[in-house]
Formats: C-alpha cells, sequence, structure tokens
C-alpha cells in the first residue's frame, strides 16, 4: 500500500525593536501533518484519514533590562491555532456483511441490538476541528555573581469546537457515544516551573547547586457518564542536584541528586481507560474511553555519580 501527501507551508514574520533590550514580534504560520494509512483496513472507505491542518498565530515580546542593578529577562509570548481534520482513533462496527431482521443493518437496529454479523474495527478518521489558545512566559534574573534565579509558565486553553465526523460507508457509530464538541484537549491548564542555580570555584572544585520544582494542574477531563471522584488531580515535584567538577583539582566529577525530594505522591493519566476525555470515537460508552488509571510517577529517589575524565 502506497499514498503521497503534499502541502505546502509558510511563515510570516515582522519584528521590531521598541527599545534597547526590548523586541516585539508578530508570526503566522501554518502547519501540515501528513494523512495516515490504516494498513488493516479491509473496507476502501478507510484506507487512509486525511492530512491535518492548522493555522498559527503568535505575539511576543522579548526583554533584557536592569532591575536595581540586577540584569533581568522576560519573554512573553500569546497565540492561537485553529486546528483542523485532527486525526482521531476510533473503533467503529463494520457492517458490510452484517445482517438484521427484514434486512440490511441499519443505525436504529444496531442500536436496538438487532444485528448480526458484524466486526469492530479500529480505524483512523477526521474530526472537524478544535481551537487552541495560551501563553507562555519566562524569566531570569542573576541577583548576585554564579546565583541564577528562572521561572516560566505556560496557561493553555484547547478544545474541540466539532468534534463529530460521519462514519464512513460500511460502518455505523458505535453504541451510547457522546460528541466531544465543545469539551477541552485532556491536558492541564497550567504548568508552572522554578529553579534557583549557583555556581561557584571553591577549593575542591567548580560547585553547582541546583533546586528545581515543576507543578501543573490537573488533566482536564470530561467525565460524562464517569465518576467525577476519579479525576486526576494537580502535583508539584521538586528535585535537588549538587555537583563538584574536577574534584580537588583531580579528573574526577562527583555529583548527586535527589528527585522528588519532598516525597509528593503524584500520577498522571494512563492513554486509555475510562476516567478523562481521550479524544476517540467511543467517548461516553462505559469502560472505553479516557484514563483506565491515574499511573504513579516516581517515589522519592536517591543517586550519585562518579565520572573520570580520560
Amino acid at each position: 500500500m502506497r499514498r503521497t501527501f503534499r502541502k505546502p507551508t509558510w511563515t510570516a514574520a515582522i519584528d521590531r525593536d521598541l527599545s534597547k533590550g526590548v523586541l516585539a514580534y508578530a508570526t503566522a504560520r501554518s502547519g501540515y501533518r501528513s494523512g495516515a494509512i490504516n494498513s488493516a483496513a479491509i473496507n476502501p472507505a478507510v484506507i487512509t484519514a486525511r492530512p491535518e491542518r492548522v493555522i498559527d498565530y503568535e505575539l511576543g515580546v522579548k526583554a533584557d533590562w536592569t532591575l536595581g542593578g540586577v540584569p533581568v529577562r522576560a519573554n512573553l509570548a500569546v497565540y492561537s491555532t485553529a486546528y483542523r481534520d485532527i486525526q482521531i482513533q476510533a473503533t467503529l462496527p463494520n457492517i458490510t456483511l452484517a445482517t438484521a431482521p427484514g434486512g440490511p443493518c441499519t443505525q436504529a437496529l444496531y442500536d436496538a441490538g438487532q444485528c448480526t454479523g458484524f466486526s469492530n474495527d479500529s480505524v483512523t478518521l477526521n474530526a472537524r476541528k478544535a481551537r487552541v489558545k495560551g501563553f507562555e512566559f519566562e524569566l531570569m534574573a542573576r541577583p548576585l555573581h554564579g546565583l541564577t534565579l528562572q521561572a516560566s509558565g505556560s496557561y493553555l486553553d484547547a478544545r474541540y469546537t466539532d468534534y463529530s465526523f460521519t462514519p464512513p460507508p460500511g460502518y455505523l457509530a458505535p453504541t451510547g457515544t457522546a460528541n466531544l464538541s465543545g469539551t477541552r484537549f485532556p491536558l492541564p491548564k497550567w504548568q508552572l516551573n522554578g529553579s534557583i542555580l549557583y555556581s561557584r570555584s571553591t577549593p575542591i572544585g567548580l560547585l553547582d547547586l541546583s533546586w528545581h520544582s515543576y507543578w501543573q494542574s490537573r488533566y482536564e477531563a470530561d467525565l460524562r457518564s464517569f465518576n467525577p471522584a476519579q479525576a486526576t488531580r494537580g502535583y508539584a515535584l521538586s528535585d535537588v542536584h549538587l555537583g563538584i567538577d574536577g574534584l580537588f583539582g583531580s579528573r574526577f566529577d562527583v555529583s548527586a541528586a535527589i528527585r522528588n525530594i519532598l516525597g509528593k505522591q503524584a500520577c498522571v493519566p494512563e492513554p486509555q481507560g475510562v476516567l478523562n476525555s481521550a479524544p476517540n470515537g467511543t467517548f461516553g460508552v462505559a469502560g472505553t474511553s479516557g484514563v483506565l488509571q491515574c499511573m504513579p510517577l516516581a517515589p522519592r529517589q536517591y543517586g550519585v555519580t562518579i565520572t573520570y575524565r580520560f
């Protein structure tokens, strides 16, 4: 089986120096993802799925300045994306050989359980459209020699504006499905990062000390027909690292790290299951969509590394 997908993409950008150390820009771009091939399909109607298309608009500012003698860098970007022909994985009843009392299998007869001889096929289809909006920021300051403070974060508002699709010829919609139009992507809205980095020369070698913390909000979920108590929660994790390069003037580097130093319990959704609004055509059928369970992240971990440079 062989298919060729082609589409030209484009980018248009303009930027301007507003003042010394301050740059503003505006960008528009198109994107393209190749169509999908259902290599196992036996129905010609679903051999391929159309390519995905996006058009993205972004405005941003990049600035370097001094605040009370402290060098500061800041970046801010806001964006909006139109997302079309979204490739989704769906399990559809194949009624090519199905029969029902009095004639062919129809959607009404299938929903009533009157059809026989059908099979369930996993196929890739195209939902119609979605829109994605958000912003990102980054701040960095160096208040002391060797000390760097960093903070960054993002906000995401991504929704399926029209998730509907028409089953291809020879297929029907699964019984009891719900339309995801208007629901959010199963992703966290907020993500924040913070770091403290310190580096200086000492009698025993070059010292590097860092602390990094990460926080994200819960995964957005549409829990129609599911148990709201099963929704995922936001979590925060912190890591610390200490390293010495050139230990006592030698070729040895030594480092130690503790991950999840506060011992927080956290988990992330598994791709398939029943908790979260994962994009698939059988959402709403109990036991078929979303997140089956919350996969636990690693507990507190310790590690030491010794490196010899030849």
